[in-house]
């Protein structure tokens, strides 16, 4: 089944903002780097409980289908707009790269210029 996970986002989460898509980036730029499916990631959210940076966290819940609520996601109080993903095999960990949080560079660019990431 294919959403648009924009509008998904905005019904979820009230609005559509560029943490968000910056979860949904990350979260299917982990998917595609572990190649795992919906709801296979164990999720570690760096970016703590409070907005703007943990709206961040909703946009990986709606990525990937590894939530709070089915007990593949969780949040640690770090801050940092970064995650680590883990598979039974392999684990990643994610971090957007310091810029201008603009939704057009954000839904457009190469992940390479959003993200760096390392094999655990």
């Amino acid at each position: 089944m294919n959403y648009d996970l924009p509008s998904l986002a905005e019904w979820f989460h009230g609005h559509y903002q560029p943490y968000i898509a910056l979860g949904i980036r990350m979260g299917e730029l982990a998917m595609n780097l572990l190649e795992a499916e919906r709801h296979e990631l164990n999720i570690v959210s760096e970016t703590g409980t409070r907005p703007t940076y943990s709206c961040m966290t909703d946009g990986l819940q709606l990525a990937t289908g590894s939530t709070i609520g089915n007990g593949k996601l969780k949040i640690r109080e770090n801050a940092k707009l970064a995650a680590t993903f883990t598979t039974k095999e392999r684990k990643l960990r994610i971090e957007a790269k310091d810029f201008k949080f603009d939704m057009d560079l954000i839904t457009k660019a190469e992940s390479q210029v959003l993200f760096s990431w390392e094999w655990k």
